[in-house]
């Protein structure tokens, strides 16, 4: 999202002066300032202006990088480009005779701001914690130019519309045939996994009684109060911004009997370590503690808290 809210607006305004004539370029930079300064005021007036900072800038700001430079640059443009080359492939491919771009090159813009996008998903994936995930924001624009490009190529095409579904519709099938097997298992799984509903559910029955530290959303919907993701606190000091057993108490359900971590499709979460020794560090925690059972928690580790 931040890497959006910057690239985007620089995009259009660059995008601006390529494709109209100067006047109405400065027209459409102005109006576009004016409602991202709007913006600004909106959140400068409504919120905390150090946490904002804080928080989207300084913490992130800060965070180390995996790996030495310039290698591990070098190293993750080139996974970012394994990822890509199928989009160009097509772009190249449906690609018109070289004309100047117009307002209305959908696919061009989008190819604009993809690759505006391209060096912050890069710094995304290179800091410490980012996954391939961080290639979404270049990706999905890359995505939207190729239906873009394909979707003008047969409007102009003199191939019979039968012909273009059953072409569709081979290539679907295709799709199908190779993603059936993931699919399956995956159908397979879901079925055995918990309700997305289920902490909320049961902070209900059992408000104040239970600590969940990856679902502090569902604390605020049931309970009222948000409460820590022990993720994000240790995520604040690897950062260099540790939390403080004040700020670390005053974030967990208050006479909380329970902490309960949740299990994945494929086993136990690997990072519950690092949750589970931040409780240990405050106390919470002994070092021995022995998983229980809880009734309606059949897919949770559960222990018993020091309070």
């Amino acid at each position: 999202a931040k890497q959006t809210m910057i690239a985007l607006p620089i995009g259009l305004m660059l995008w601006s002066f390529a494709t109209l004539d100067p006047r109405a370029a400065i027209k459409r930079v102005v109006s576009i300032a004016m409602v991202g300064g709007v913006v600004s005021i909106v959140f400068l007036s409504c919120f905390d202006r150090d946490a904002m900072y804080f928080n989207a800038v300084l913490w992130p700001g800060r965070f180390p990088w995996k790996g030495t430079f310039p290698r591990n640059i070098i190293f993750w443009s080139g996974e970012l480009f394994a990822h890509a080359w199928p989009f160009f492939l097509v772009l190249i491919a449906t690609r018109p005779r070289f004309t100047k771009p117009t307002p209305n090159s959908r696919a061009a813009l989008l190819c604009f701001v993809a690759l505006l996008l391209a060096p912050l998903a890069i710094m995304s994936r290179v800091k410490k914690g980012g996954d391939l995930n961080s290639f979404t924001p270049t990706l999905y624009p890359l995505l939207l130019a190729c239906v873009a490009r394909l979707s003008a190529v047969l409007e102009k095409t003199e191939v019979p519309p039968q012909f273009v579904r059953l072409g569709l519709a081979t290539a679907m099938g295709i799709a199908t045939l190779f993603t059936l097997p993931n699919v399956s298992r995956e159908l397979k799984l879901l079925a055995k996994t918990r309700p997305a509903d289920a902490e909320y559910d049961y902070l209900l029955k059992h408000p104040g009684d239970i600590y969940f530290p990856w679902h502090p959303l569902a604390h605020l919907a049931a309970e009222g109060r948000p409460t820590h993701h022990l993720h994000t606190v240790k995520e604040r000091g690897v950062a260099g911004f540790p939390v403080g057993r004040e700020h670390f108490e005053s974030g967990l359900p208050k006479d909380s009997r329970y902490v309960a971590f949740p299990l994945k499709r494929f086993g136990p979460i690997a990072v519950f370590a690092s949750s589970f020794e931040q409780l240990q560090a405050e106390g919470l925690l002994d070092a021995d503690s022995r998983p229980i059972a809880l009734n309606g928690l059949r897919d949770y580790e559960c222990y018993r808290l020091k309070r």
